[in-house]
């Protein structure tokens, strides 16, 4: 498939939405766009943004304003010529009329968007004992998906890894009722203009993997 595409990667808290991004832009070459990642290594230490900080540690959301700047300067700065992977974006309607405004002054589509459909008992049972690298975002689980070598990261090697306090159960529960508050709607919006497709996550990545490769193949 060598053809530019735009995709919107929608899914509850610990879907697996990352995961195939990441996979996305290493087998197609699309940009993995994750605003949540982005949030986490550029303000989550600043001194600056703890009031941010706290609020993604609780379950919240980051404000509809920043993650609209977030997206725009990822797209002004990369090379975006065979697509880009939206992860975390939009989450609500506010920012669906931000992403079109965002896309068409850029003479960009949104061609697909997909949903991860998965159990809210595999959501708890993923997020427990997630931990994550500072440096460049990986996300790792004790039971299901250990870094290779104990203590580094897989991908950037470092050795900054950690337990996030937003995949807490307080906060999951929390991150779950924003998430059919205002993110539902959204997925119910886009299968209203027939591009949204759906695929089952009740396994391994590689079984999300090989439908989406199907699909787009």
């Amino acid at each position: 498939m060598n053809e530019s595409k735009n995709i919107i990667v929608f899914g509850p808290p610990a879907a697996g939405k990352g995961t195939l991004a990441a996979y996305l832009e290493t087998k197609y070459g699309f940009k993995h766009l994750s605003t949540g990642n982005i949030l986490r290594t550029e303000f989550y230490d600043n001194p600056k943004y703890k009031k941010l900080k706290e609020d993604l540690e609780a379950g919240y959301f980051a404000s509809d304003d920043l993650a609209k700047k977030i997206v725009e300067d990822f797209l002004d700065n990369n090379d975006i010529s065979k697509g880009v992977v939206f992860d975390g974006f939009p989450r609500d309607f506010k920012q669906v009329d931000a992403l079109k405004e965002i896309l068409s002054s850029r003479n960009m589509a949104l061609d697909l968007v997909i949903y991860i459909d998965v159990s809210e008992k595999d959501i708890e049972d993923r997020i427990c004992g997630r931990y994550s690298c500072r440096e460049c975002g990986a996300i790792y689980h004790k039971d299901f998906k250990n870094t290779k070598v104990k203590g580094v990261c897989d991908f950037c090697e470092s050795k900054d890894l950690y337990e996030r306090k937003e995949d807490s159960l307080e906060a999951l529960e929390e991150r779950m009722s924003q998430y059919y508050d205002r993110t539902n709607p959204v997925i119910e919006y886009y299968d209203d203009k027939g591009i949204i497709v759906t695929v089952q996550s009740k396994g391994a990545p590689e079984d999300v993997q090989q439908q989406v490769d199907a699909l787009l193949n």
